[in-house]
């Protein structure tokens, strides 16, 4: 990624959480970029440590993981026991 024809580096923590959602076999998809929603860290399992937004209602939720740089997200479903909201 580049702007002005000078290297901009990634967020390596960004891509890290990306790569372990991938590795995680969990059930992820591509989702349209955003920014808003209630940021939250995962506190169990495969994903610990990993950040992101939640979306979703009580029966299903997601975990959207962004690359800021890219404006490109994912998405896992994640069972809300998991998480642990991170203030603003």
């Amino acid at each position: 990624m580049s702007f002005g024809g000078k290297p901009y580096p990634v967020e390596e923590d960004e891509i890290e959480a990306v790569r372990r959602i991938v590795a995680s076999r969990m059930n992820v998809a591509p989702w349209p970029y955003q920014k808003l929603g209630q940021k939250v860290r995962i506190n169990e399992g495969p994903l610990t440590g990993v950040t992101g937004t939640i979306i979703g209602n009580k029966k299903k939720q997601h975990l959207i993981v962004s690359v800021e740089i890219l404006m490109r997200s994912v998405a896992v479903d994640i069972d809300a026991d998991r998480l642990c909201a991170i203030a603003a």
